[in-house]
Protein backbone atom coordinates (compact mmCIF):
# COMPACT_ATOMS: atom_id res chain seq x y z
CA UNK A 1 0.00 0.00 0.00
CA UNK A 2 1.27 3.46 -0.95
CA UNK A 3 1.87 5.97 1.74
CA UNK A 4 0.01 9.31 1.58
CA UNK A 5 3.27 11.06 0.78
CA UNK A 6 3.73 8.76 -2.28
CA UNK A 7 0.14 9.22 -3.59
CA UNK A 8 0.17 13.04 -3.66
CA UNK A 9 2.93 13.41 -6.29
CA UNK A 10 1.24 10.75 -8.45
CA UNK A 11 -2.06 12.65 -8.24
CA UNK A 12 -0.32 15.86 -9.21
CA UNK A 13 1.40 14.12 -12.12
CA UNK A 14 -1.88 12.63 -13.32
CA UNK A 15 -3.57 16.02 -13.09
CA UNK A 16 -0.68 17.60 -15.03
CA UNK A 17 -1.09 15.00 -17.77
CA UNK A 18 -4.84 15.69 -17.93
CA UNK A 19 -4.15 19.43 -18.10
CA UNK A 20 -1.70 18.97 -20.97
CA UNK A 21 -4.29 16.87 -22.79
CA UNK A 22 -6.99 19.51 -22.23
CA UNK A 23 -4.71 22.20 -23.64
CA UNK A 24 -3.90 20.04 -26.67
CA UNK A 25 -7.61 19.45 -27.34
CA UNK A 26 -8.27 23.17 -26.92
CA UNK A 27 -5.73 23.95 -29.64
CA UNK A 28 -7.31 21.47 -32.04
CA UNK A 29 -11.02 21.81 -31.25
CA UNK A 30 -12.92 25.07 -30.93
CA UNK A 31 -15.59 23.43 -28.73
CA UNK A 32 -12.88 22.10 -26.41
CA UNK A 33 -11.21 25.53 -26.41
CA UNK A 34 -14.39 27.38 -25.44
CA UNK A 35 -15.09 24.86 -22.70
CA UNK A 36 -11.51 25.15 -21.45
CA UNK A 37 -11.43 28.97 -21.43
CA UNK A 38 -14.92 29.32 -19.92
CA UNK A 39 -14.24 26.59 -17.37
CA UNK A 40 -17.70 25.04 -17.70
CA UNK A 41 -19.53 22.51 -19.90
CA UNK A 42 -21.05 23.90 -23.08
CA UNK A 43 -24.82 23.90 -23.66
CA UNK A 44 -25.81 21.50 -26.42
CA UNK A 45 -26.64 24.20 -28.95
CA UNK A 46 -23.39 26.10 -28.32
CA UNK A 47 -21.39 22.91 -28.82
CA UNK A 48 -23.24 22.37 -32.09
CA UNK A 49 -22.44 25.93 -33.23
CA UNK A 50 -18.79 25.38 -32.30
CA UNK A 51 -18.73 22.24 -34.45
CA UNK A 52 -20.01 24.19 -37.46
CA UNK A 53 -17.44 26.95 -36.94
CA UNK A 54 -14.79 24.23 -36.67
CA UNK A 55 -15.85 22.98 -40.11
CA UNK A 56 -15.23 26.47 -41.47
CA UNK A 57 -11.78 26.61 -39.88
CA UNK A 58 -10.96 23.15 -41.29
CA UNK A 59 -11.91 24.21 -44.81
CA UNK A 60 -15.03 22.03 -45.08
CA UNK A 61 -17.45 24.98 -45.39
CA UNK A 62 -16.93 28.34 -47.06
CA UNK A 63 -20.46 29.76 -46.60
CA UNK A 64 -22.13 29.30 -43.21
CA UNK A 65 -25.37 30.86 -42.03
CA UNK A 66 -26.55 30.32 -38.43
CA UNK A 67 -29.78 31.78 -37.05
CA UNK A 68 -30.98 31.43 -33.48
CA UNK A 69 -33.03 33.44 -30.94
CA UNK A 70 -31.67 36.45 -29.05
CA UNK A 71 -29.87 35.81 -25.77
CA UNK A 72 -28.68 32.32 -26.67
CA UNK A 73 -24.92 32.95 -26.61
CA UNK A 74 -24.20 33.38 -30.31
CA UNK A 75 -21.93 36.44 -29.93
CA UNK A 76 -20.08 34.97 -26.95
CA UNK A 77 -19.09 31.94 -29.00
CA UNK A 78 -18.93 33.16 -32.60
CA UNK A 79 -17.91 36.83 -32.43
CA UNK A 80 -15.71 36.82 -29.33
CA UNK A 81 -14.07 33.46 -28.72
CA UNK A 82 -13.97 32.06 -32.26
CA UNK A 83 -11.76 34.87 -33.66
CA UNK A 84 -9.40 34.49 -30.69
CA UNK A 85 -9.08 30.74 -31.28
CA UNK A 86 -8.87 31.09 -35.06
CA UNK A 87 -6.14 33.77 -35.04
CA UNK A 88 -4.13 31.80 -32.47
CA UNK A 89 -4.39 28.68 -34.59
CA UNK A 90 -3.71 30.59 -37.83
CA UNK A 91 -1.73 33.63 -36.62
CA UNK A 92 -0.88 34.95 -40.10
CA UNK A 93 -4.54 35.15 -41.22
CA UNK A 94 -6.60 38.33 -41.53
CA UNK A 95 -9.99 38.25 -39.75
CA UNK A 96 -12.70 40.81 -40.63
CA UNK A 97 -15.67 41.02 -38.27
CA UNK A 98 -18.79 43.15 -38.81
CA UNK A 99 -21.79 44.18 -36.72
CA UNK A 100 -24.67 46.62 -37.21
CA UNK A 101 -22.85 49.51 -35.51
CA UNK A 102 -19.19 50.42 -35.22
CA UNK A 103 -19.50 50.69 -31.45
CA UNK A 104 -20.70 47.10 -31.13
CA UNK A 105 -18.08 45.90 -33.58
CA UNK A 106 -15.36 47.69 -31.63
CA UNK A 107 -16.56 46.08 -28.41
CA UNK A 108 -16.23 42.67 -30.06
CA UNK A 109 -12.70 43.57 -31.17
CA UNK A 110 -11.80 44.65 -27.63
CA UNK A 111 -13.19 41.44 -26.21
CA UNK A 112 -11.29 39.24 -28.70
CA UNK A 113 -8.07 41.12 -27.97
CA UNK A 114 -8.54 40.73 -24.20
CA UNK A 115 -9.32 37.02 -24.53
CA UNK A 116 -6.00 36.48 -26.36
CA UNK A 117 -4.24 38.30 -23.52
CA UNK A 118 -6.03 36.31 -20.81
CA UNK A 119 -4.30 33.66 -18.67
CA UNK A 120 -6.83 31.00 -19.71
CA UNK A 121 -6.13 31.56 -23.41
CA UNK A 122 -2.38 31.76 -23.01
CA UNK A 123 -2.32 28.40 -21.25
CA UNK A 124 -3.73 26.87 -24.44
CA UNK A 125 -1.78 29.10 -26.85
CA UNK A 126 1.33 30.31 -24.95
CA UNK A 127 3.00 31.62 -28.11
CA UNK A 128 0.05 33.77 -29.26
CA UNK A 129 -0.18 37.47 -28.58
CA UNK A 130 -1.20 40.92 -29.79
CA UNK A 131 1.46 43.08 -31.42
CA UNK A 132 2.35 46.31 -29.64
CA UNK A 133 2.69 48.03 -33.04
CA UNK A 134 -1.06 48.05 -33.63
CA UNK A 135 -3.40 47.13 -30.79
CA UNK A 136 -6.49 49.38 -30.97
CA UNK A 137 -9.82 47.71 -30.21
CA UNK A 138 -11.09 48.13 -33.80
CA UNK A 139 -7.87 47.02 -35.48
CA UNK A 140 -4.92 45.09 -34.14
CA UNK A 141 -2.26 42.65 -35.33
CA UNK A 142 -0.98 39.35 -34.03
CA UNK A 143 2.68 38.84 -33.21
CA UNK A 144 3.03 36.75 -36.38
CA UNK A 145 1.63 39.36 -38.81
CA UNK A 146 -2.03 38.39 -38.92
CA UNK A 147 -4.72 40.80 -37.87
CA UNK A 148 -8.26 41.63 -36.80
CA UNK A 149 -10.43 44.38 -38.24
CA UNK A 150 -13.78 45.48 -36.77
CA UNK A 151 -16.20 47.14 -39.18
CA UNK A 152 -19.90 47.98 -39.39
CA UNK A 153 -22.77 48.20 -41.84
CA UNK A 154 -22.21 51.26 -44.00
CA UNK A 155 -18.50 51.54 -43.23
CA UNK A 156 -15.95 51.27 -46.02
CA UNK A 157 -13.53 48.34 -45.93
CA UNK A 158 -11.64 49.50 -49.01
CA UNK A 159 -8.02 48.39 -49.17
CA UNK A 160 -8.39 45.47 -46.78
CA UNK A 161 -8.74 41.78 -47.58
CA UNK A 162 -9.79 39.06 -45.21
CA UNK A 163 -8.96 35.36 -45.03
CA UNK A 164 -12.27 34.96 -43.21
CA UNK A 165 -15.32 37.26 -42.86
CA UNK A 166 -17.89 37.18 -40.06
CA UNK A 167 -21.12 39.17 -39.74
CA UNK A 168 -23.02 39.13 -36.46
CA UNK A 169 -26.57 40.60 -36.26
CA UNK A 170 -26.14 42.98 -39.20
CA UNK A 171 -29.68 44.27 -38.54
CA UNK A 172 -29.95 46.00 -35.18
CA UNK A 173 -33.60 45.27 -34.43
CA UNK A 174 -37.22 45.42 -35.44
CA UNK A 175 -37.18 49.10 -36.41
CA UNK A 176 -34.39 48.61 -38.93
CA UNK A 177 -35.88 45.34 -40.14
CA UNK A 178 -39.24 46.95 -40.90
CA UNK A 179 -37.57 49.70 -42.93
CA UNK A 180 -37.22 48.73 -46.58
CA UNK A 181 -34.59 51.46 -47.07
CA UNK A 182 -32.51 50.10 -44.17
CA UNK A 183 -32.72 46.55 -45.50
CA UNK A 184 -31.69 47.80 -48.92
CA UNK A 185 -28.79 49.76 -47.43
CA UNK A 186 -27.56 46.62 -45.65
CA UNK A 187 -27.93 44.48 -48.77
CA UNK A 188 -26.01 46.94 -50.94
CA UNK A 189 -23.25 47.27 -48.34
CA UNK A 190 -22.98 43.51 -47.94
CA UNK A 191 -22.54 42.99 -51.68
CA UNK A 192 -20.48 46.08 -52.54
CA UNK A 193 -18.26 46.33 -49.44
CA UNK A 194 -18.09 43.34 -47.12
CA UNK A 195 -18.40 40.52 -49.65
CA UNK A 196 -15.78 42.08 -51.94
CA UNK A 197 -13.16 41.94 -49.17
CA UNK A 198 -12.51 38.22 -49.73
CA UNK A 199 -9.03 37.16 -50.81
CA UNK A 200 -10.37 34.44 -53.10
CA UNK A 201 -13.62 32.79 -54.16
CA UNK A 202 -13.44 30.22 -51.38
CA UNK A 203 -12.69 32.70 -48.59
CA UNK A 204 -15.08 31.68 -45.76
CA UNK A 205 -18.01 33.94 -44.91
CA UNK A 206 -19.96 33.35 -41.70
CA UNK A 207 -23.28 35.03 -40.96
CA UNK A 208 -24.83 34.54 -37.56
CA UNK A 209 -27.81 36.31 -36.11
CA UNK A 210 -31.49 36.48 -35.35
CA UNK A 211 -34.05 36.56 -38.16
CA UNK A 212 -36.11 39.75 -38.16
CA UNK A 213 -37.83 39.89 -41.52
CA UNK A 214 -38.50 37.89 -44.66
CA UNK A 215 -36.56 40.46 -46.66
CA UNK A 216 -33.47 40.56 -44.43
CA UNK A 217 -30.06 39.54 -45.78
CA UNK A 218 -30.67 35.91 -44.81
CA UNK A 219 -33.85 35.90 -46.87
CA UNK A 220 -32.23 37.63 -49.85
CA UNK A 221 -29.36 35.15 -49.87
CA UNK A 222 -31.90 32.32 -49.80
CA UNK A 223 -33.72 33.83 -52.76
CA UNK A 224 -30.51 34.28 -54.75
CA UNK A 225 -29.46 30.69 -54.15
CA UNK A 226 -32.87 29.34 -55.14
CA UNK A 227 -32.75 31.45 -58.31
CA UNK A 228 -29.32 30.05 -59.17
CA UNK A 229 -27.66 33.47 -58.98
CA UNK A 230 -26.07 33.26 -55.53
CA UNK A 231 -23.67 31.21 -53.42
CA UNK A 232 -24.59 27.88 -51.87
CA UNK A 233 -24.85 28.23 -48.09
CA UNK A 234 -24.87 25.75 -45.25
CA UNK A 235 -27.80 26.85 -43.10
CA UNK A 236 -28.16 26.05 -39.41
CA UNK A 237 -31.58 27.07 -38.09
CA UNK A 238 -32.05 26.68 -34.33
CA UNK A 239 -35.59 27.63 -33.17
CA UNK A 240 -36.32 28.36 -29.52
CA UNK A 241 -38.88 25.54 -29.50
CA UNK A 242 -38.07 22.50 -31.62
CA UNK A 243 -40.23 21.39 -34.52
CA UNK A 244 -39.86 18.37 -36.75
CA UNK A 245 -36.38 17.30 -37.99
CA UNK A 246 -34.53 19.47 -35.49
CA UNK A 247 -30.79 19.94 -36.24
CA UNK A 248 -29.95 19.06 -32.64
CA UNK A 249 -32.15 15.97 -32.60
CA UNK A 250 -34.59 17.53 -30.12
CA UNK A 251 -38.10 16.24 -29.77
CA UNK A 252 -40.83 18.62 -31.01
CA UNK A 253 -41.69 21.10 -28.27
CA UNK A 254 -38.28 20.94 -26.57
CA UNK A 255 -36.54 24.20 -25.61
CA UNK A 256 -33.23 25.17 -27.22
CA UNK A 257 -31.52 26.13 -23.94
CA UNK A 258 -33.75 24.72 -21.20
CA UNK A 259 -31.30 25.59 -18.41
CA UNK A 260 -31.50 29.27 -19.32
CA UNK A 261 -34.89 29.54 -21.05
CA UNK A 262 -37.14 26.66 -19.94
CA UNK A 263 -40.14 25.73 -22.05
CA UNK A 264 -42.53 27.26 -19.50
CA UNK A 265 -40.81 30.63 -19.92
CA UNK A 266 -40.89 30.39 -23.72
CA UNK A 267 -44.57 29.47 -23.81
CA UNK A 268 -45.38 32.39 -21.50
CA UNK A 269 -43.29 34.71 -23.66
CA UNK A 270 -45.08 33.49 -26.78
CA UNK A 271 -48.46 34.41 -25.24
CA UNK A 272 -47.29 37.70 -23.73
CA UNK A 273 -48.81 41.03 -24.69
CA UNK A 274 -47.06 42.60 -27.64
CA UNK A 275 -45.58 39.33 -28.95
CA UNK A 276 -47.29 38.96 -32.33
CA UNK A 277 -47.28 35.71 -34.29
CA UNK A 278 -44.90 37.30 -36.78
CA UNK A 279 -42.46 38.44 -34.08
CA UNK A 280 -42.46 35.02 -32.43
CA UNK A 281 -41.96 33.18 -35.72
CA UNK A 282 -39.09 35.47 -36.75
CA UNK A 283 -37.19 36.22 -33.55
CA UNK A 284 -37.64 32.94 -31.72
CA UNK A 285 -38.46 30.31 -34.33
CA UNK A 286 -36.24 31.76 -37.10
CA UNK A 287 -38.98 31.24 -39.70
CA UNK A 288 -40.24 34.71 -40.69
CA UNK A 289 -43.85 34.86 -41.84
CA UNK A 290 -46.32 37.56 -42.67
CA UNK A 291 -48.58 38.86 -39.96
CA UNK A 292 -51.83 37.06 -39.29
CA UNK A 293 -54.20 38.25 -41.97
CA UNK A 294 -51.61 38.08 -44.77
CA UNK A 295 -53.18 38.58 -48.16
CA UNK A 296 -52.57 35.13 -49.67
CA UNK A 297 -52.85 31.89 -47.71
CA UNK A 298 -50.55 29.17 -49.06
CA UNK A 299 -53.25 26.58 -48.34
CA UNK A 300 -55.51 28.12 -50.97
CA UNK A 301 -53.37 26.76 -53.79
CA UNK A 302 -54.31 23.27 -54.99
CA UNK A 303 -51.88 20.62 -56.27
CA UNK A 304 -52.48 18.77 -59.55
CA UNK A 305 -51.79 15.18 -58.51
CA UNK A 306 -52.32 13.38 -61.81
CA UNK A 307 -49.40 12.50 -64.11
CA UNK A 308 -51.64 13.49 -67.02
CA UNK A 309 -51.97 17.25 -67.44
CA UNK A 310 -55.30 18.98 -67.97
CA UNK A 311 -56.22 19.95 -71.51
CA UNK A 312 -55.53 23.62 -71.91
CA UNK A 313 -58.17 25.93 -73.36
CA UNK A 314 -55.81 28.90 -73.35
CA UNK A 315 -52.26 29.69 -72.18
CA UNK A 316 -50.95 33.09 -71.13
CA UNK A 317 -47.35 34.06 -70.44
CA UNK A 318 -46.73 37.06 -68.18
CA UNK A 319 -43.55 39.15 -67.98
CA UNK A 320 -42.33 41.66 -65.39
CA UNK A 321 -38.98 43.21 -66.33
CA UNK A 322 -36.54 45.05 -64.07
CA UNK A 323 -35.01 48.38 -65.00
CA UNK A 324 -31.40 47.45 -64.27
CA UNK A 325 -29.64 44.19 -63.35
CA UNK A 326 -27.39 43.72 -60.35
CA UNK A 327 -27.16 41.88 -57.05
CA UNK A 328 -29.09 44.57 -55.22
CA UNK A 329 -31.72 45.21 -57.91
CA UNK A 330 -35.08 43.61 -58.65
CA UNK A 331 -35.50 40.49 -60.74
CA UNK A 332 -36.98 40.16 -64.18
CA UNK A 333 -39.55 37.37 -64.04
CA UNK A 334 -41.94 35.33 -66.14
CA UNK A 335 -44.72 32.87 -65.32
CA UNK A 336 -46.84 30.89 -67.75
CA UNK A 337 -50.42 29.91 -66.90
CA UNK A 338 -52.89 27.55 -68.47
CA UNK A 339 -56.68 27.85 -68.41
CA UNK A 340 -58.53 24.53 -68.29
CA UNK A 341 -62.03 23.36 -67.40
CA UNK A 342 -62.68 20.98 -64.52
CA UNK A 343 -65.32 18.26 -64.41
CA UNK A 344 -68.01 20.89 -63.77
CA UNK A 345 -66.89 22.89 -66.82
CA UNK A 346 -65.60 25.65 -64.50
CA UNK A 347 -62.46 27.40 -65.83
CA UNK A 348 -59.37 26.94 -63.62
CA UNK A 349 -55.76 28.16 -63.79
CA UNK A 350 -52.58 26.10 -63.46
CA UNK A 351 -48.98 27.28 -63.23
CA UNK A 352 -46.92 25.84 -66.10
CA UNK A 353 -43.47 27.42 -65.81
CA UNK A 354 -41.46 29.99 -63.84
CA UNK A 355 -38.35 31.97 -64.70
CA UNK A 356 -36.65 34.78 -62.80
CA UNK A 357 -33.19 36.29 -62.94
CA UNK A 358 -31.08 39.41 -62.60
CA UNK A 359 -30.03 39.76 -66.22
CA UNK A 360 -29.02 42.46 -68.67
CA UNK A 361 -31.70 43.46 -71.13
CA UNK A 362 -30.23 41.51 -74.07
CA UNK A 363 -30.34 38.33 -71.94
CA UNK A 364 -33.94 39.01 -70.88
CA UNK A 365 -34.87 39.54 -74.54
CA UNK A 366 -33.33 36.20 -75.55
CA UNK A 367 -35.10 34.41 -72.69
CA UNK A 368 -38.43 35.99 -73.67
CA UNK A 369 -38.00 34.77 -77.24
CA UNK A 370 -37.07 31.30 -76.03
CA UNK A 371 -40.03 31.01 -73.65
CA UNK A 372 -42.42 32.28 -76.29
CA UNK A 373 -41.26 29.33 -78.42
CA UNK A 374 -41.32 26.68 -75.66
CA UNK A 375 -42.13 27.73 -72.09
CA UNK A 376 -41.73 24.29 -70.49
CA UNK A 377 -38.09 23.92 -71.42
CA UNK A 378 -37.08 26.49 -68.81
CA UNK A 379 -37.88 24.24 -65.84
CA UNK A 380 -37.09 20.72 -66.98
CA UNK A 381 -36.43 18.62 -70.05
CA UNK A 382 -39.56 16.58 -70.67
CA UNK A 383 -40.16 14.59 -73.89
CA UNK A 384 -43.25 15.95 -75.61
CA UNK A 385 -43.08 14.16 -78.97
CA UNK A 386 -41.22 17.10 -80.42
CA UNK A 387 -44.20 19.42 -80.04
CA UNK A 388 -43.29 22.84 -78.59
CA UNK A 389 -45.37 24.36 -75.80
CA UNK A 390 -46.08 27.88 -77.01
CA UNK A 391 -48.36 30.36 -75.22
CA UNK A 392 -51.49 31.84 -76.80
CA UNK A 393 -50.67 35.25 -75.36
CA UNK A 394 -47.46 36.91 -74.18
CA UNK A 395 -48.33 39.66 -71.70
CA UNK A 396 -45.66 42.26 -70.79
CA UNK A 397 -45.90 44.96 -68.16
CA UNK A 398 -45.55 48.20 -70.11
CA UNK A 399 -43.09 49.81 -67.69
CA UNK A 400 -39.31 49.85 -67.13
CA UNK A 401 -37.80 47.86 -70.04
CA UNK A 402 -41.17 46.29 -70.86
CA UNK A 403 -42.01 48.74 -73.65
CA UNK A 404 -38.79 47.93 -75.47
CA UNK A 405 -39.33 44.20 -74.94
CA UNK A 406 -42.79 44.45 -76.49
CA UNK A 407 -41.36 46.14 -79.60
CA UNK A 408 -38.50 43.65 -79.90
CA UNK A 409 -40.76 40.62 -79.51
CA UNK A 410 -43.17 41.95 -82.14
CA UNK A 411 -40.30 42.50 -84.55
CA UNK A 412 -39.35 38.87 -83.93
CA UNK A 413 -42.82 37.61 -84.75
CA UNK A 414 -44.19 37.33 -81.20
CA UNK A 415 -47.34 39.41 -80.79
CA UNK A 416 -46.67 40.66 -77.25
CA UNK A 417 -49.57 42.36 -75.46
CA UNK A 418 -48.91 45.37 -73.18
CA UNK A 419 -50.38 45.54 -69.67
CA UNK A 420 -50.69 48.79 -67.70
CA UNK A 421 -50.73 47.89 -63.98
CA UNK A 422 -51.49 51.44 -62.82
CA UNK A 423 -55.10 51.09 -63.93
CA UNK A 424 -55.57 48.38 -61.29
CA UNK A 425 -54.10 50.31 -58.35
CA UNK A 426 -50.88 49.69 -56.41
CA UNK A 427 -49.27 46.27 -55.93
CA UNK A 428 -51.24 45.41 -52.81
CA UNK A 429 -54.54 46.50 -54.34
CA UNK A 430 -53.88 44.43 -57.47
CA UNK A 431 -53.18 41.34 -55.38
CA UNK A 432 -56.30 41.81 -53.27
CA UNK A 433 -58.46 41.93 -56.41
CA UNK A 434 -57.29 38.52 -57.64
CA UNK A 435 -57.19 36.65 -54.31
CA UNK A 436 -60.84 35.50 -54.60
CA UNK A 437 -59.78 33.23 -57.48
CA UNK A 438 -57.11 31.57 -55.34
CA UNK A 439 -59.35 31.33 -52.25
CA UNK A 440 -62.07 29.84 -54.45
CA UNK A 441 -59.78 26.87 -55.24
CA UNK A 442 -59.39 27.74 -58.91
CA UNK A 443 -55.57 28.02 -58.97
CA UNK A 444 -53.41 24.89 -59.25
CA UNK A 445 -49.73 24.05 -58.90
CA UNK A 446 -48.13 21.11 -60.77
CA UNK A 447 -47.31 18.05 -58.66
CA UNK A 448 -43.88 16.50 -58.33
CA UNK A 449 -43.43 13.09 -59.99
CA UNK A 450 -43.51 10.21 -59.41
CA UNK A 451 -46.18 10.52 -56.70
CA UNK A 452 -47.37 14.04 -57.56
CA UNK A 453 -48.31 14.64 -53.91
CA UNK A 454 -45.89 17.53 -53.43
CA UNK A 455 -45.54 20.60 -55.60
CA UNK A 456 -42.68 20.83 -58.04
CA UNK A 457 -39.77 22.90 -56.67
CA UNK A 458 -40.42 25.90 -58.92
CA UNK A 459 -44.09 25.84 -57.90
CA UNK A 460 -43.22 25.64 -54.19
CA UNK A 461 -40.89 28.64 -54.53
CA UNK A 462 -43.71 30.53 -56.23
CA UNK A 463 -46.21 29.67 -53.47
CA UNK A 464 -43.68 30.67 -50.80
CA UNK A 465 -43.33 34.12 -52.37
CA UNK A 466 -47.11 34.46 -52.47
CA UNK A 467 -47.43 33.50 -48.81
CA UNK A 468 -44.78 36.03 -47.80
CA UNK A 469 -46.41 38.96 -49.59
CA UNK A 470 -46.41 41.85 -48.73
CA UNK A 471 -43.81 41.44 -45.95
CA UNK A 472 -41.12 40.16 -48.30
CA UNK A 473 -39.25 42.40 -50.74
CA UNK A 474 -39.51 39.66 -53.40
CA UNK A 475 -42.58 40.54 -55.44
CA UNK A 476 -41.61 39.94 -59.07
CA UNK A 477 -43.43 36.60 -59.41
CA UNK A 478 -46.45 38.11 -57.66
CA UNK A 479 -46.52 40.87 -60.30
CA UNK A 480 -46.52 38.36 -63.16
CA UNK A 481 -49.37 36.42 -61.57
CA UNK A 482 -51.55 39.44 -60.86
CA UNK A 483 -51.31 40.85 -64.36
CA UNK A 484 -52.03 37.43 -65.92
CA UNK A 485 -55.03 36.91 -63.63
CA UNK A 486 -56.36 40.40 -64.27
CA UNK A 487 -56.12 39.79 -68.01
CA UNK A 488 -58.02 36.50 -67.96
CA UNK A 489 -60.61 37.90 -65.54
CA UNK A 490 -61.16 41.01 -67.68
CA UNK A 491 -61.59 38.82 -70.77
CA UNK A 492 -64.07 36.53 -69.04
CA UNK A 493 -61.91 33.44 -69.30
CA UNK A 494 -61.86 32.78 -65.54
CA UNK A 495 -64.30 33.94 -62.88
CA UNK A 496 -65.31 33.24 -59.29
CA UNK A 497 -67.89 30.47 -59.02
CA UNK A 498 -70.25 32.83 -57.21
CA UNK A 499 -70.22 35.19 -60.20
CA UNK A 500 -72.37 34.88 -63.34
CA UNK A 501 -70.79 32.66 -65.99
CA UNK A 502 -69.52 34.72 -68.91
CA UNK A 503 -68.16 33.35 -72.15
CA UNK A 504 -64.54 34.24 -72.93
CA UNK A 505 -63.50 36.42 -75.79
CA UNK A 506 -63.64 34.51 -79.06
CA UNK A 507 -60.98 34.37 -81.73
CA UNK A 508 -58.06 32.96 -79.73
CA UNK A 509 -56.51 29.78 -81.08
CA UNK A 510 -57.08 26.76 -78.82
CA UNK A 511 -54.34 24.22 -78.58
CA UNK A 512 -53.55 21.15 -76.54
CA UNK A 513 -50.91 21.16 -73.81
CA UNK A 514 -47.98 18.76 -73.61
CA UNK A 515 -46.61 18.02 -70.13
Amino acid sequence: MLAATDAAPRDRAAELIREIQRRKRARESFAAYLEYVDGRPLPRHIRFICEQLQRVADGEIDRLMISLPPGHGKSHSASQHFPAWYLSRFPVKQFISAAHTQGLSDSFGLRVRNIIKSDEHRRAFPESGVSTDKSAAAEWNTNEGGGYLATAVGASVTGRRGDILLGDDLLSGIEQAESESQRKKLWEWFNADLKTRVKSGDTPIILIGTRWHLGDHFGKLDADEHAGTGDKWVRIILPAIAGENDPLGREPGEALWPEQFPIEYLEKLKRSQGMTARMWASLYQQTPIVDEGGIIDRRWFKTWRSPSPPKMEFTIQSWDTALTPGKASAYSACTTWGVFKDETETPNLILLSVWRGRKEYHEVRKMAQRLAADYLDVNEKVPRNGKPATPDMVLVEAKATGDQLIRDLRRGGVMATPFNPDKKGDKVARVRLITPLIENGLVWMPGQPPLYEDMRPFAQDFVDQCGQFPASDSRDLIDTMTQAFHRVMDSGWVYHTDDPRNEPDSGSERRGFYW
